[in-house]
């Protein structure tokens, strides 16, 4: 071959192999490979609009997270009546641990929610949107923080279970969201095997 490797690395080169091995112009060389490129493959839209989703999924994790609160206190077994520091800092995070459990109906409700709307990337705004709830309500919930009442418990058990109940939470959520595509799908699959 008498052309150098730089005039093809450059595209100075007039003409391309198309691919049937003929010699074709710069135009026809790009349509052909154009042509040759599969369809990008788009999310289609889902029945609700980004507005109404938001609002849907705020709402539904206030009202369940309000109910799963509820149940969790209601139960009467958190006391925190001993003044042993290590009992009280178990008892923290057992209390963390189940009221996470208590949370995930909410956030599987949001991010299922947020997955049939027509947002683009659903997972980023089901990211933002249990971001921005968490924060607001761990803010208020710092106002009448229960945890200095009791001065002989370290206070970073506390705020790091409630950092990692509220990651959690955000990342269950976010991952419904992506999971309910696939979700969807194999349930259609597996209505249609079954009629």
């Amino acid at each position: 071959m008498a052309l150098k490797l730089a005039d093809w690395s450059n595209c100075n080169v007039q003409n391309r192999l198309d691919g049937t091995g003929k010699l074709a112009s710069n135009g026809e060389y790009q349509t052909s490979m154009n042509a040759a490129l599969p369809p990008a493959q788009e999310r289609p839209p889902g029945p609700l609009n980004g507005k109404l989703a938001i609002a849907l999924a705020l709402g539904s994790m206030w009202l369940l997270g309000c109910a799963g609160t509820y149940l969790l206190i209601s139960t009467n077994a958190w006391w925190f009546d001993t003044h042993d520091a290590a009992v009280l800092e178990i008892e923290i995070r057992a209390f963390y641990l189940a009221w996470t459990g208590t949370q995930l109906p909410a956030a599987a409700l949001a991010g299922m929610v947020i997955s049939i709307s027509r947002f683009t990337h659903p997972a980023r705004i089901t990211f933002w949107t249990m971001a921005g709830y968490h924060l607001v309500f761990t803010i208020i919930r710092a106002f009448s923080w229960p945890w200095g009442k009791f001065p002989n418990v370290d206070q970073s058990v506390p705020i790091w279970a409630c950092l990692i109940a509220t990651l959690f939470l955000i990342s269950f959520s976010v991952f419904i969201t992506w999971f309910m595509p696939y979700w969807s799908k194999f349930f259609r699959r597996l209505f249609r095997l079954g009629g």
